[in-house]
């Protein structure tokens, strides 16, 4: 059965998909959005958020490797390309559904390719995004955090992966869709059609909205 979300806190917590790419327009407009590591890397997840298919808390352990793809196992990944003609792309292989759809891979686009060699010119590391200690996060659960201290600071509002992936959901993916494009949408959410689809905000009788949501 759906889980029902607190709806007060998720209206209060909710950051639209536009507000994020306006966030990241005025970021680059306002001088340096790499000043310091901890802008660096909340700026560039902004950008991944409006770039590509939202995920839970996966980019936590997220490998840095240069020019070729090591073609590593039980590992999560991103290849960045000198070249830009070729394709840069993440690669997952741990999460919580990985057993159902295995390795999955998604494409940068030119923007967050340039704010990650940006940020990773600035700041040299291992992983793109790493803890006070400059470790890697240690779990799904310390990087959730990182998400929602980069929303409050940057919109006053405590927004995590889990309500992002409704946010997506409820704006981007519309009913005249096809069935195609939605089946794509779902697999790179990395779940099923049938999870996406309980995705949704409900107006009860009495004017609030629910979110129901099997995913958490």
């Amino acid at each position: 059965f759906p889980v029902t979300i607190n709806v007060l806190k998720a209206e209060e917590n909710y950051v639209s998909t536009e507000e994020v790419e306006l966030k990241v327009k005025e970021l680059q407009r306002s001088g340096d959005p790499h000043e310091t590591l901890n802008k660096s890397q909340q700026y560039l997840l902004l950008n991944l958020l409006i770039d590509l298919k939202p995920k839970r808390s996966d980019f936590g352990a997220l490998k840095i490797y240069k020019k070729i793809d090591p073609l590593k196992k039980a590992e999560n990944y991103i290849v960045i390309r000198d070249n830009n003609n070729e394709s840069s792309f993440i690669v997952l292989q741990i999460y919580k559904t990985s057993k159902y759809y295995g390795r999955s891979e998604e494409d940068l686009s030119l923007q967050s390719i340039n704010v990650i060699k940006q940020s990773l010119r600035r700041y040299p590391r291992e992983y793109l995004f790493i803890d006070r200690f400059h470790r890697p996060f240690q779990s799904n659960n310390s990087y959730g955090r990182f998400v929602e201290r980069t929303f409050i600071e940057n919109f006053g509002r405590k927004l995590g992966t889990s309500l992002w992936r409704n946010v997506y959901r409820t704006e981007k993916i519309t009913d005249d869709m096809k069935d195609e494009e939605k089946r794509e949408i779902s697999r790179l959410m990395l779940h099923s059609r049938k999870q996406s689809d309980q995705y949704r905000w409900v107006k009860k009788d009495n004017g609030n909205k629910v979110c129901y949501c099997q995913d958490k």
